[in-house]
């Protein structure tokens, strides 16, 4: 079963608006393949904020990972909301793979990322993009090697979940019928998709959102 794996926050200056959130914030690490760098912010439910920011961006814009586009696209907007994507945790990338061949569905990737922590731990993780109509943007599907990006000890954890992400689009309808398709997604009594620590819900209108309590 899927699970939220983290929430992305797209920004000039990851640094500095990492500190004007409410939460616990620890330094991540430079993506050097991508010329992006992080700032992280980790929740109790086993997911976390991510704050994404360039420090080269002739290096992300001759980036092969279709997330490090978004991005440059989002900073390109500047009445866009704070955030901009959200990755969905599988720990058995290869099914999806399978599935989205088997029924056409059209996917980029994966693509392999790393990058080295402060304590020289190396993180590697691969991601999955299903390419949907331009109405809304599907989230990505990644995968760990290892036990993944935890926090490096309790104290920087923060208290707190995410409890819920929205995400608006034009027709709710036809959107919810992509994402049971797409991801395989079971809908809940109240209408949203339960993932194991978080949920999913679709709502009218442009946007992504979150709560965190």
């Amino acid at each position: 079963m899927l699970a939220l794996d983290h929430l992305i926050v797209g920004c000039a200056n990851a640094k500095q608006k990492s500190e004007e959130s409410s939460l616990i914030v620890v330094q991540g690490g430079t993506h050097e393949q991508w010329g992006t760098y992080n700032y992280l912010g980790y929740l109790k439910n086993a997911c976390y904020v991510e704050w994404l920011s360039p420090f080269d961006y002739n290096k992300a814009r001759e980036a092969e990972n279709p997330l490090i586009h978004d991005l440059l696209e989002h900073l390109s907007v500047p009445s866009a909301g704070n955030a901009m994507q959200f990755a969905l945790r599988t720990e058995n990338m290869d099914s999806y793979i399978e599935h989205f061949r088997r029924q056409s569905i059209p996917f980029t990737g994966p693509y392999p990322g790393s990058r080295v922590r402060k304590d020289g731990t190396k993180l590697e993780w691969r991601m999955l993009f299903p390419i949907g109509e331009t109405e809304f943007k599907l989230p990505f599907l990644i995968e760990w090697d290892g036990t993944g990006n935890t926090a490096p000890n309790a104290e920087t954890v923060n208290p707190l979940s995410i409890q819920t992400v929205q995400f608006g689009v034009k027709d709710v309808e036809h959107a919810r019928q992509k994402m049971e398709w797409i991801y395989g997604l079971d809908k809940t009594d109240d209408g949203s998709w339960g993932l194991t620590n978080a949920k999913l819900e679709l709502t009218t209108g442009n946007g992504l959102s979150f709560s965190i309590g």
